[in-house]
């Protein structure tokens, strides 16, 4: 194919600059892409032990993705980027390297050297480049822009187009590669910890017959195996992490990707990374520490202290953390006693703090139960309250369909939220174990979904969980652990999708 033709048939973002450099590389016998290139060194380790390497004048193969160049005479300099490392290579020109691979070369190719390092003048440290291998030719423009004294210019600024196309915000900001460097790291301590303490990891469904664990919108498929039947994506592994429990497995966890078909913002994310543990003989009390102990670790290792700044605010994650009880804050917010109280009563709270409008209120008193309102004046009027760590906890029974009723209080159910800077960041049960009140619970719940007149189908029984559970289920203490929203304030993140690498994205955007 000529170089014209290639222009041509090729897609817009692919560089007609770049598809000549190409065109004129291959004509000169030098292949574009080869399959290997053997590493001596990354520039990583170039960096750190760079002055033996330099004094014992060792022979080093560092590859990388060329990122900057500057001609001066018969001098050329570039940097050379691998990851978030980078060093300065200097190529003489007339030398051992040929001149059409000096020419051609451009930011975001991909090269091999092979030489010495050594410093400049400057005392800048560098590699002599004796032997130059091209492994990649960039077919399109990279917008690395200048970088001078810790400035830079004409960098990719568009937050948008870093979400969209991280791959380019990778290889422009190395800042973000370190940030998801971190997350990893996250996630790997959270593993070890969890494995420490005794926890087994464990595998649940992505598609299940049945959704549960959750209140949410399903994303909804069908199995061509199985006569197209019906299907979902996982919105919670809860209910098969509790197959586990019953079936003998005493601590069990699951770090999986949860699916809800449901809002987009700076918090939320339809498919979003959970933790999920399940610990049997144990309570939501016991739980409560656990999830201090694992946050703390978490915000020593990576923050390298307890205390540290998110969004503006000064937070301190010393234990313990402070326990919110909503029985409490109902009754200071209401000024009566639940069972005295209704959704009405409710809903004057919320119009009087400007919670809800007049014309919604008919619509809200219809669709929601007493206690999602109630959660709903406590997380609009107390927000002041949830911002440094706390667990909201003990609440209502109408909105916590797989917990144990709280103790001495009927009402409520023993159930914690923790929060961090406003945000919930999980969700933990004693975890109901009576097959006959889980059942009608879940009627229960069937029942006022129908009644709130929803825009999705009825959430479905599932009834081999019941069957699991009619087997005997010890006393559980379960938690949801929001591993986004955690990697987000220990990162100083101001939105998820900042901490997702491929976040979803609305069609405007």
């Amino acid at each position: 194919m000529g170089n014209d033709e290639v222009r041509t048939a090729c897609p817009e973002f692919f560089s007609p600059d770049r598809l000549a450099s190409r065109a004129r590389l291959i004509e000169a016998g030098i292949n574009p892409y080869p399959y290997s290139f053997e590493e001596s060194h990354a520039v990583e380790a170039v960096r750190r032990d760079f002055d033996r390497l330099a004094s014992e004048g060792i022979m080093l193969r560092v590859a990388g993705r060329i990122t900057a160049i500057r001609t001066m005479g018969k001098s050329v300099f570039a940097d050379l980027r691998h990851g978030a490392s980078g060093i300065q290579i200097y190529i003489r020109k007339g030398g051992s390297v040929p001149e059409i691979l000096i020419r051609e070369i451009a930011p975001g190719d991909i090269v091999g050297v092979c030489g010495r390092a050594f410093r400049t003048r400057t005392g800048e440290e560098s590699i002599e480049v004796l032997e130059l291998v091209l492994l990649c030719k960039a077919a399109a423009e990279i917008p690395y822009g200048k970088a001078k004294d810790g400035r830079a210019w004409y960098a990719l600024e568009d937050v948008e187009i870093k979400r969209s196309r991280r791959y380019l915000d990778w290889l422009t900001d190395p800042a973000s590669l370190e940030r998801f460097k971190k997350r990893s790291e996250i996630i790997a301590l959270i593993r070890e910890y969890m494995r420490g303490a005794g926890f087994l990891e464990v595998e649940t469904p992505t598609i299940e017959p049945v959704y549960g664990g959750a209140e949410a919108r399903p994303f909804t498929t069908s199995i061509y195996a199985l006569d197209d039947r019906k299907a979902y994506l996982r919105i919670s592994p809860e209910l098969y992490l509790k197959r586990y429990i019953v079936g003998g497995f005493p601590k069990v966890f699951s770090i999986c990707q949860n699916f809800r078909n449901e809002g987009i913002d700076s918090r939320h994310n339809p498919e979003f990374t959970m933790m999920e543990w399940y610990e049997a003989y144990t309570d939501y009390e016991r739980q409560m520490d656990r999830f201090e102990e694992l946050t703390c670790l978490l915000a020593e290792k990576i923050r390298g202290a307890l205390s540290f700044e998110y969004g503006g605010v000064k937070l301190s994650l010393e234990r313990p953390w402070r326990r919110i009880r909503i029985p409490e804050a109902a009754e200071r917010l209401l000024r009566r006693p639940w069972d005295k109280t209704t959704k009405e009563d409710i809903a004057d709270a919320l119009e009087s703090a400007g919670a809800l409008r007049p014309e919604e209120r008919t619509a809200a008193v219809a669709r929601e139960s007493k206690g999602a309102l109630l959660l709903e004046l406590i997380e609009r009027t107390m927000a002041g309250e949830l911002l440094q760590p706390c667990f909201l906890m003990d609440h209502p029974r109408d909105i916590s369909p797989l917990t144990k009723a709280k103790r001495g209080n009927p009402d409520f159910v023993e159930r914690f939220e923790p929060f961090i800077a406003g945000m919930e960041v999980g969700n933990a049960y004693s975890e109901l174990t009576d097959p006959v009140e889980q059942f009608e619970r879940f009627k229960a719940q069937r029942e006022a979904q129908r009644n709130a007149g929803k825009d999705y189908e009825d959430h479905p029984l599932d009834e081999d969980f019941l069957r699991a559970m009619a087997c005997g289920m010890p006393p559980t203490g379960g938690v949801g652990f929001g591993v986004d929203r955690i990697v987000m304030i220990l990162l100083g993140a101001e939105s998820i999708r900042d901490v997702i690498a491929f976040p979803m994205r609305r069609a405007a955007e």
